[in-house]
């Protein structure tokens, strides 16, 4: 991914960032801006179903615990959203990856050893 495609289509950090978990979610059309393919989605937040609009640029800047709650929304429809799919599996991966460089790195400088559980 290019991150010119994030700067230009991305909300606010603050517009984003919500601790209330996604409940529900409805997809709207794909809509191809230059090379990549972006979504609008509108979750559902909260008890009281707070609606937030919001599309794939916006996910970098979400809190990660939504990034879950809309992967085990999407993977019930894989085939039909296979574009959200394929994007929050991508994000996941490269977050845990770089959650695990962070861990070492701490480990290195306590002078800790690593210790890995399955």
């Amino acid at each position: 991914m290019h991150f010119s495609f994030y700067l230009k289509y991305v909300k606010l950090q603050y517009e984003s960032w919500s601790l209330k978990r996604i409940v529900g979610l409805n997809f709207g059309l794909p809509v191809q801006i230059e090379e990549f393919m972006n979504i609008q989605l509108k979750g559902f937040r909260g008890a009281n179903h707070v609606l937030s609009e919001f599309t794939l640029a916006d996910l970098p800047f979400m809190n990660p615990y939504d990034w879950i709650s809309l992967f085990s929304i999407v993977v019930k429809y894989v085939k039909k959203y296979e574009t959200i799919y394929e994007n929050l599996k991508r994000l996941i991966k490269c977050y845990i990856l770089e959650i695990a460089k962070i861990e070492a790195e701490i480990s290195y400088v306590m002078k800790k050893t690593l210790i890995l559980k399955p």
